[in-house]
């Protein structure tokens, strides 16, 4: 759980991978009503669509472990699917 602003944030993920394409799929539910699923071809770059408080948009979101005990990610969003913005980019250290 984090709090952003006032409003503290759950959420579950759910991932799978199909070795008959070779792809990563993600399923994402949260507290506020929110889901968002998308895929991944190589587990760093995560494209797909999400749901939420902000309505419908396309999402991107890259994880990369940068050596052991040290992940950064980015989760970038679009409500046009032309303009991105960065809604997280953070690191996080074991």
């Amino acid at each position: 759980m984090t709090v952003s602003g006032q409003y503290p944030y759950k959420f579950t993920s759910y991932r799978t991978f199909d070795s008959t394409s070779h792809t990563w799929r993600n399923v994402i539910l949260d507290n506020m009503g929110g889901e968002a699923t998308s895929s991944s071809t190589d587990g760093i770059t995560w494209v797909g669509e999400s749901t939420g408080p902000m309505g419908r948009m396309k999402i991107q979101d890259t994880e990369r472990l940068v050596s052991p005990g040290k992940l950064t990610l980015r989760g970038q969003y679009s409500m046009d699917g032309a303009s991105w913005s960065t809604g997280y980019d953070l690191t996080c250290e074991k």
